[in-house]
């Protein structure tokens, strides 16, 4: 438990370190999405990212479905979402690269 919620904090920290210089109202909105898809436990359709969350849904509001592909787009770009057959999911891979090394038994 104690491990997951490190890996948690080193994620959260790395999404933000990633978008540190980039202070657009669209970069925004991107990092809050991909830090509410690391919450989803399997991967989010498509049609369903707008709804993943009340912050998700009040940043979609008003804006088109062509706004969320280029928003994943460039999530997808920056390396840090993967799209598969069922949807969006965060590169889980990249999470695993923060888990400390195991010693030999």
């Amino acid at each position: 438990m104690i491990r997951g919620q490190q890996l948690h904090v080193h994620w959260v920290n790395f999404i933000h370190e990633q978008f540190r210089e980039r202070t657009s109202a669209t970069d925004i909105r991107r990092r809050h999405l991909v830090l509410d898809l690391t919450s989803a436990s399997t991967p989010v359709p498509i049609g369903s990212v707008r709804r993943i969350s009340p912050r998700m849904a009040e940043a979609y509001a008003g804006k088109s479905d062509k706004t969320i592909q280029r928003d994943l787009n460039e999530l997808e770009r920056m390396d840090l979402i993967e799209r598969l057959p069922k949807g969006v999911q965060v590169r889980r891979e990249r999470l695993r690269a923060f888990l400390p090394g195991r010693r030999p038994a």
